[in-house]
């Protein structure tokens, strides 16, 4: 059960991501233990291989910001939007629902002054 749990947080205590305790506690589990100090050792082969992956570079192809401008240069114009119209469309809704809720309470108000 003890290795499951320490090899379950043997990646963040590679990267370090660990508390103190707990990082002290899987080194001194590791120290014993060489079925966890194996899996430890195939994940530091697995970093180490894929810092090499990621260390290589990879050059774009000639010309690739060129042709991507060509492109971009051909697309027809974004249309320009009506802002204008749609908020005052909004603000409109908003005053009616004012004046019809004021209306409302105005009505209910004066029912119940007049009919006690």
């Amino acid at each position: 059960m003890l290795c499951l749990w320490i090899q379950n947080r043997l990646l963040p205590y590679r990267t370090g991501e660990l508390p103190l305790s707990v990082s002290q506690l899987i080194r001194r589990h590791l120290r014993s233990c060489k079925h966890c100090q194996a899996a430890l050792d195939a994940l530091e082969a697995a970093w180490s291989s894929g810092r090499t992956l990621i260390a290589t570079s990879a050059e774009p192809p000639a010309q690739l910001e060129s042709r991507i401008m060509d492109v971009i240069r051909v697309l027809p114009a974004p249309k320009p939007r009506r802002v204008g119209l749609t908020r005052l469309m909004y603000f409109l809704v908003a005053l009616t629902l004012l004046l019809v809720g004021g209306l409302a309470v105005f009505a209910a108000v004066h029912y119940h002054l007049m009919h006690p």
